[in-house]
This record gives structure tokens, C-alpha cells and sequence, in this order.
């Protein structure tokens, strides 16, 4: 009975450890913006703000796969689609500056959450949007 009851616990504490590996390298790694095919972007013509919303890059830059939609709020406001506090996907329009003379570039940004309302995916719907994003700026 002893020869088998070691080997178990062994087992069972190198697998708990991995488990927590895995938990917190999640936690911890910054989101990797993804470019999503058009077809699934709403219309920027029917967002509650046309013209778009300036937040800071440094806020976008917070936003990490797993946060909830509590923590997202504070950083992005309300979503520009009408889709409302309990949607499965919030749409943004958001504009930054290029750095170019003033110049402002208009980007959308889809974020997706889980049934428990974490996000689980940060999509972009231009390649330059996500870099943009990314990008800080000194003032």
C-alpha cells in the first residue's frame, strides 16, 4: 500500500504545481492584440459616437485577457454600440493621435467575454490600430 500512496502524492503535488504555473502565467502575460476580418465589425456609422472617444493608450494598454467588464468600465467607458452592460462583446471607436502634425487616426477595438463576463479575447479591426494603441506617447 505504501508503494503506491508516495508515488500519488508525488504526482498530485507536481500536478497542482503546474496548475499554478499555468494560472499565473496567464494572469501575467500582456494581451496580444489580435486583426479580425471585417465581416464581424459593426458599422461605424451606427455607434453612439461617431466621432469616436480619445482615452489614453496607457488605459488601453491595462486591458488584460481575464479582467471583467467592472474592471473594463472604468478604463474604456460604456461601449459605442449600443450593446449595453451584459453583452457578450463590447465595440469601441477610438481615436489616437499618429504623432504626425496632429493628424488622428479612428480605430475600432472588440473586446469578448465569457459567460462570467471575463474578457477571454481583444480584437482590432486594423493591424496599425493595435500598434498604435500600444505605442506611449511622452507629453
Amino acid at each position: 500500500m505504501k508503494k503506491f500512496v508516495l508515488p500519488l502524492i508525488a504526482a498530485l503535488v507536481c500536478a497542482s504545481q503546474l496548475s499554478a504555473q499555468d494560472s499565473t502565467s496567464k494572469a501575467d502575460n500582456k494581451y496580444q492584440a489580435k486583426v479580425q476580418p471585417a465581416p464581424q465589425w459593426p458599422d461605424a456609422t451606427h455607434a453612439t459616437k461617431r466621432d469616436g472617444v480619445f482615452v489614453s493608450r496607457q488605459n488601453v494598454a491595462l486591458l488584460r485577457i481575464g479582467m471583467t467588464k467592472q474592471q473594463i468600465y472604468p478604463l474604456l467607458d460604456v461601449p459605442n454600440f449600443n450593446e449595453g452592460f451584459f453583452g457578450h462583446h463590447w465595440n469601441y471607436l477610438l481615436n489616437f493621435e499618429t504623432g504626425t502634425s496632429g493628424e488622428i487616426t479612428q480605430c475600432q477595438l472588440q473586446l469578448h467575454f465569457n459567460r462570467h463576463a471575463e474578457m477571454d479575447d481583444i480584437l482590432w479591426k486594423e493591424k496599425n490600430c493595435a500598434e498604435l494603441a500600444s505605442a506611449h506617447k511622452k507629453a
